[in-house]
C-alpha cells in the first residue's frame, strides 16, 4: 500500500503522509510476525520435548547440550517476540488516541478498537512462554539416566 504523499510550494515530494489506514495496516502486519514467533516456538519447543520422549534413556551430556540449545533458541525468540509485542502496544495506544481525537467520523471506529485491543501486554507471554520453557526443559531432564 502506498502512502500518501505531501507536495512542497514547488510541488515536490518531501514526505510520506501517515494515515489512520497505515498503523492499522502496520498493526496486522505486526501481529502476524508474533504469531508466526509463537508459531516458530511451538514447533521448537515440540522437537526439544519430542527429543526428550524418543531418545530414552538420555546422558546428561545429551540433556545438557539439548537444554541449552533450547535455551538459547527461546532466549532470542522471546526477545523478538517482546519486542514485536511492544510494537502493538504502542501503536494500539496511538491508534486509539487518533481515534478518539479525531473530528471526523470513522465507519469502522468500533471494529478498528476491537482489533487493537487484542494487544497483548508482553508480561501475558513472557510468563505463558517461562512456564512452556520450564515444562519442556522438566520432560527433557525426566527421561537422563544419571550413572551409577
Amino acid at each position: 500500500m502506498k502512502a500518501a504523499t505531501v507536495q512542497d510550494s514547488l510541488g515536490q515530494s518531501t514526505m510520506d503522509k501517515f494515515e489512520l489506514n497505515h498503523a492499522v495496516s502496520l498493526f496486522t502486519q505486526q501481529t502476524t510476525t508474533i504469531n508466526s514467533l509463537w508459531t516458530v516456538y511451538v514447533a521448537a519447543t515440540f522437537a526439544a520435548a519430542g527429543y526428550g520422549f524418543s531418545v530414552s534413556p538420555l546422558s546428561p551430556i545429551i540433556a545438557g547440550a539439548v537444554t541449552l540449545g533450547f535455551l538459547v533458541f527461546t532466549f532470542g525468540n522471546w526477545k523478538l517476540l517482546k519486542q514485536g509485542l511492544q510494537i502493538n502496544r504502542q501503536l494500539q495506544k496511538d491508534i486509539t488516541d487518533f481515534i478518539q481525537s479525531a473530528a471526523e467520523s470513522n465507519p469502522f471506529k468500533l471494529s478498528i478498537k476491537k482489533l487493537v485491543s487484542t494487544a497483548n501486554p508482553p508480561w501475558i507471554s513472557l510468563v505463558i512462554h517461562l512456564w512452556i520453557d520450564f515444562c519442556v526443559v522438566a520432560a527433557l531432564w525426566s527421561r537422563v539416566k544419571w550413572p551409577a
